[in-house]
């Protein structure tokens, strides 16, 4: 997912879908097409059921990297990659590893990202580690906006106060988008990186296993 520095625009955009800071909104979810349980009662204090609805972030992808023109990228950039993503175990968050293999603006990184759902707050939250800023700016929390799921927060970046927002969108079997955009605080949020996701293989990686349920729980 999420990649010389050569300005705070760069650092943002190495914090993909899941490198957000906590939101200072969170709000119920809701639910998306044939894929996110129905909002209310069981289904949204459910973790296990909320993360059903993220199943189409399994398997192993490729990936194609578009960085937005900018004060520090003039012309943009591009890059390619890969990314394997699997259910951690009890099935109860998303585990993402990443890797930037060509890269013409950053260079050669990797990241890990989690997602997981909070069933106090009813909102999902992630967070986001690579191999330049470690975990700095790393949490966020998203919902569900009709078939997209949306990430929003905050984020201090280098003394810059900075609205994020992350979208996963055009979700197929296949294939899915995530972009990021940003913007300081009553501003317009401009777009700073997407990323396409194509599916490298058709086989999703095996669920792992759920623990014995303990009866003091």
């Amino acid at each position: 997912m999420r990649r010389s520095y050569l300005g705070p625009m760069l650092v943002l955009a190495l914090a993909i879908p899941l490198s957000l800071a906590q939101s200072t909104q969170p709000s119920t979810p809701q639910p998306a097409p044939a894929a996110t349980p129905a909002g209310g009662g069981e289904a949204v204090r459910n973790p296990r059921a909320q993360m059903q609805a993220l199943k189409f972030m399994m398997g192993h992808w490729t990936t194609a990297e578009n960085y937005a023109p900018s004060d520090y990228l003039l012309k943009g950039g591009t890059g390619t990659g890969r990314a394997d993503i699997h259910p951690g175990p009890g099935n109860r968050f998303m585990i993402e590893n990443y890797l930037s293999d060509k890269n013409d603006t950053m260079g050669r990184f990797g990241g890990h990202s989690v997602i997981w759902w909070d069933a106090k707050a009813e909102i999902y939250k992630s967070f986001w580690c690579d191999s330049v800023n470690a975990c700095e700016n790393s949490f966020g929390s998203g919902k569900w906006d009709g078939d997209k799921l949306v990430f929003t927060g905050e984020s201090d970046i280098r003394g810059t106060k900075m609205r994020l927002r992350d979208t996963y969108s055009a979700i197929k079997p296949d294939s899915f988008s995530w972009k990021e955009e940003g913007g300081a605080p009553g501003t317009e949020m401009k777009l700073i990186l997407s990323v396409q996701y194509t599916r490298l293989s058709t086989a999703e990686p095996a669920e792992e296993p759920s623990p014995t349920p303990n009866p003091k729980n």
